[in-house]
């Protein structure tokens, strides 16, 4: 571990020791074609993937739930109907 990742403070005999850590993350989705991409960084995380995986996760999922390509194509002459009958 590098000293930039590590900071240590003294106080007389006792020394406390605080780890620096940051976890980063990063994925994309859908894996067949990629349209979105998600990074998340958690500071003093621990494990990258028990803790900032989740979190992509269910972010990813609701980018996906909301996709826009996933809606049906409207029906232009279902549509006009709908229209014509209201009119």
């Amino acid at each position: 571990m590098s000293e930039a990742a590590t900071e240590t403070i003294c106080f007389g005999e006792t020394s406390m020791y605080w780890i620096l850590s940051r976890v980063d993350f990063c994925c994309f989705g859908p894996w067949h074609e990629p349209r979105y991409a998600c990074a998340v960084v958690v500071e003093h995380g621990g494990a990258g993937s028990g803790v900032a995986g989740p979190i992509a996760r269910e972010i990813m999922r609701a980018t996906l739930l909301r996709d826009p390509s996933r809606r049906t194509p409207a029906n232009l002459a279902q549509l006009e109907q709908n229209l014509a009958r209201n009119a």
